[in-house]
């Protein structure tokens, strides 16, 4: 079932036109002719497959629209949610689209299924892999880039944590140790203003702390700590029972 899943993700990608050497498609429910118009293809291209031979094939991918309506969905909201967290709307969209992708995609499929232009492609791609949760792979026999997410979930979301942290909360704290150092020489600055910040690095030190030992554990660790849910919280002394 999920090879099939596979599959049909990848068919409702593709639609191809006949070039000249290395694959062939065979229909497994309709004829050729049915794929040829844009109305009604996704229920067309669901029913496809494709296998090596002598005659070629130079695949096309299919837009948005083709995708299942909760692939769809899916990385529709990954976009919208990207937004939110002042990412890119496209950068949030490719990784979703490779997220869910069970192979490797070139900028070319990207850019048709997500119908962006290329030069967003290109740029969402190196934000990704700066991230570090997109990486570029070869496939045997094809020359162009290709692209992969991490699938590992745990992973992805502790790459970006680490990353934002070295952008954003790093940054912050030194800015904050910079001006409780100036606070305690400028006689203009009121004692209470110096509290608030002490209070606010003291924050976010105990935070960075903590983050520092969830970091240093395994997934597994991680997963079974969080999977206990109230039995953690007693452990931890935060319910009266």
């Amino acid at each position: 079932m999920k090879k099939s899943r596979n599959r049909s993700f990848l068919a409702a990608l593709s639609l191809s036109s006949f070039h000249s050497h290395s694959v062939s498609l065979f229909f497994l429910d309709r004829p050729p002719c049915a794929t040829r118009s844009r109305l009604g293809v996704a229920s067309a291209v669901r029913g496809l497959t494709f296998v090596k031979s002598d005659v070629s094939v130079e695949t096309e991918m299919r837009s948005l629209s083709q995708l299942s309506n909760a692939e769809r969905r899916f990385i529709l909201h990954w976009g919208e949610m990207g937004t939110k967290w002042g990412i890119n709307r496209t950068v949030a969209q490719v990784y979703a689209l490779l997220y869910l992708s069970p192979e490797p995609l070139n900028a070319e499929q990207i850019q048709a299924v997500l119908e962006v232009a290329r030069s967003n492609v290109s740029t969402s791609l190196k934000e990704l892999q700066g991230w570090g949760i997109v990486r570029l792979v070869h496939l045997p026999g094809d020359r162009r880039d290709h692209f992969e997410s991490l699938k590992d979930v745990w992973e992805m979301f502790r790459i970006v944590l680490d990353e934002r942290k070295r952008r954003e909360f790093d940054p912050t704290m030194a800015v904050l140790r910079e001006c409780i150092a100036e606070a305690e020489k400028d006689e203009a600055t009121g004692g209470y203003s110096e509290d608030r910040l002490r209070e606010m690095h003291n924050f976010l030190a105990i935070t960075a702390g903590w983050y520092a030992t969830f970091r240093g554990w395994p997934t597994s660790v991680l997963k079974r700590f969080f999977g206990m849910g109230d039995k953690a919280r007693k452990l931890l002394g935060l319910t009266s029972e």
